[in-house]
């Protein structure tokens, strides 16, 4: 195996995992807002760089080096800092670019409304664009999905391969009229006063991310509310690029069962398969994953 930017040591049944030291320098020591570093909570100290996009400006981190360019896309809610496991490995043997989609992290929304699939691809399309690295494999957890799968389908030119981890399928996990009512409250600056500690109180029980500030914990429902998952679907099944899935059985999140249909019909490419792992493969599978996504990335074409 490379070395790896992180010291990854064996755990259980051989599997890599990042060693002690490096669980312990995951600290907050990156700022939000005017100075120029990235996002709190994130690995490294790392330049913040902006792109123009939509009347505002959409944050990125560029690490690494190589031939070879991975854009990472986040999910709802998430921020780049959620690769901050995975980040070192990856940008030890290529280089890593990793977007802050508008309302999350360091990218603000221009507006207090819903994203759509479309919108948020077109944030890391100017990316890509604007930095001239086209054809790029494209990793994402989670809902970021929906962003790949969308590139993929409608941009192929700009993409070389894909990597979904722990990926959704054409569904959501409550109703989706239930994010269309709280969207409608929420939208209303008392009802945001009356409703957004609920929701950080569900989401806190639902073992999302306490760093999160309250605006990231509402722009999901804002974004789920419009996301339309028949193009969705359609993205999956149009996607043109070797594919790299992966995801964990006890994922608490999304079923085995959607992770399943997901493999049925994206393209072909590796599949692996975790017993244990939980949702955010990308912290507790890191190692095993730098090293599958480095070598996917320089055999796909």
């Amino acid at each position: 195996m490379a070395v790896w930017g992180a010291r990854c040591v064996r755990a259980g049944a051989g599997a890599l995992s990042p060693g002690p030291e490096d669980e312990r320098a995951d600290t907050d020591r990156l700022r939000v807002g005017r100075g120029d570093m990235s996002q709190a909570g994130s690995d490294q100290t790392l330049p913040l760089r902006y792109v123009d996009y939509g009347g505002s400006r959409l944050a990125y981190t560029d690490e690494g080096s190589g031939t070879v360019t991975v854009v990472a896309v986040h999910g709802l809610p998430g921020r780049s800092r959620d690769f901050r496991v995975l980040a070192p490995l990856v940008a030890a043997e290529l280089r890593l670019i990793r977007v802050d989609l508008p309302g999350y992290g360091a990218s603000p929304r221009p507006r207090f409304a819903g994203m759509t699939i479309a919108e948020r691809a077109e944030g890391v399309q100017t990316v890509i664009e604007h930095l001239d690295l086209a054809p790029v494999v494209l990793l994402s957890h989670s809902a970021g999905a929906h962003v790949v799968a969308h590139l993929s389908h409608r941009r192929p030119d700009l993409v070389r391969s894909c990597v979904l981890l722990a990926p959704p399928g054409p569904h959501l996990i409550y109703p989706q009229w239930c994010f269309r009512g709280w969207s409608l409250l929420l939208r209303l600056p008392a009802g945001r006063r009356v409703w957004t500690p609920l929701v950080r109180a569900v989401e806190d029980a639902a073992g999302f991310q306490r760093h999160l500030t309250d605006d990231e914990r509402v722009h999901p429902i804002l974004d789920d509310a419009v996301l339309d998952l028949s193009e969705h679907a359609a993205d999956l099944a149009g996607m043109s690029h070797p594919t790299l899935v992966a995801w964990a059985g006890d994922d608490p999140m999304h079923p085995t069962e959607w992770f399943e249909g997901v493999e049925r019909v994206v393209p072909a490419g590796p599949r692996l398969h975790y017993t244990r792992g939980g949702h955010a493969i990308q912290k507790t599978h890191a190692c095993e994953l730098a090293a599958a996504i480095a070598q996917f990335a320089r055999a796909s074409r």
